[in-house]
């Protein structure tokens, strides 16, 4: 979602400003909710998978277990 943070505001400005265009910013976003939805029902995905996925890339080695650190209380 930051990328269509800083995306949307660039597309209107380079779109209204250096090709000299006419487009409201609410159309700017508009044109842009299909592909949010799409990004965040992806992220929703893999978010789900990867719950399956890492534990057996940790058992097979390809992906390192998680290590602990200790937290030193002298620094």
């Amino acid at each position: 979602m930051i990328t269509y943070a800083i995306g949307i505001p660039y597309f209107y400005a380079i779109y209204n400003f250096y090709l000299g265009k006419s487009l409201p910013f609410t159309a700017s976003v508009t044109m842009m909710i299909p592909y949010m939805v799409k990004d965040l029902v992806l992220a929703f995905i893999v978010a789900l998978t990867s719950r399956r996925v890492l534990p057996i890339l940790r058992r097979t080695g390809i992906v390192p277990p998680p290590t602990l650190r200790k937290i030193d209380a002298h620094t």
